[in-house]
């Protein structure tokens, strides 16, 4: 029975690949469902730059047409740099996959719309740090303890040569090389 949950799991990550890879064959006007896990991630005063980035982000991420429920958004925290610019660290959450290979891959998925979100906002973004957290078993005591797993960063100056119109046509890997926790590498 327990394998049977894990290779349905994988077949779904797998399933989310695919469709990355044939983005632009499908019905624009399906969405992906976000998450029953989401929390509200717009907490800022409505109006306000710093509320537009976040719904930004959140509205991205519910567009997105490729599912990585395995990664959730937490929260959106938006620091302004100076007077013109802000700096956008969002926080996520990571469930499961059935390897530590398509856990990065699912992460390094979710990235893509909190990126377009950040850089499509119509706000001054410098930089957008996405940060995921994960639980890690100590092999040793067998106690698990969360940290993070995965951080991948994109600023301003490579962002502006990125077509965000299609997020799903992206390929993650051209968005920079993310810190990976070394319990994730293959």
């Amino acid at each position: 029975m327990m394998m049977t949950n894990t290779i349905k799991k994988g077949l779904l990550v797998a399933m989310a690949i695919l469709m990355l890879v044939a983005a632009g064959c499908g019905d624009d006007d399906k969405k992906a469902s976000a998450p029953t896990k989401q929390p509200n991630v717009v907490t800022a005063e409505a109006g306000t730059p710093e509320a537009k980035i976040q719904s930004s982000i959140a509205d991205a991420v519910k567009s997105f047409k490729v599912d990585t429920a395995a990664v959730y958004l937490e929260r959106i925290e938006i620091n302004k740099i100076d007077d013109t610019k802000y700096n956008v660290n969002v926080w996520a959450k990571y469930t499961d996959a059935p390897t530590a290979s398509l856990a990065v891959k699912a992460m390094k998925l979710k990235a893509i719309p909190v990126f377009a979100g950040a850089f499509k906002s119509g706000q001054p973004v410098e930089r957008v740090a996405f940060i995921v957290n994960g639980a890690l078993v100590n092999k040793s005591s067998g106690k698990e303890s969360e940290a993070k797993i995965f951080q991948e960063e994109l600023r301003a100056a490579k962002a502006k040569g990125i077509d965000w119109s299609h997020p799903e046509s992206i390929d993650p890997d051209s968005l920079g090389k993310p810190w990976i926790h070394q319990a994730y590498h293959n």
